[in-house]
């Protein structure tokens, strides 16, 4: 598993989206921002993966929020850049 998978199933998990569809948009969201996915590509210790899933299981609702800030953010910047 890696990093990168991680990300995706916590997401998929907190959101109720499908880990494909969450994939798409991480992945196209890192291209966009010429964000280095270097780190989120390494191979971790299946061991290390499920003790990474299990504490974010135990913050699902902070995630959620963290996720609605930043749409909610995303959403005010886009209407401020396009006058609306």
């Amino acid at each position: 598993m890696t990093n990168l998978d991680v990300l995706v199933r916590t997401v998929s998990e907190v959101t109720g989206r499908s880990e494909d569809y969450v994939r798409m948009v991480a992945l196209t969201t890192f291209e966009v921002a010429g964000t280095d996915t270097s780190k989120l590509m390494q191979e971790i210790p299946d061991e290390e993966a499920e003790r990474l899933l299990s504490g974010f299981r135990k913050e699902k609702a902070g995630i959620l929020n963290w996720l609605l800030e930043g749409r909610r953010r995303a959403i005010w910047k886009l209407r401020r850049y396009y006058g609306h």
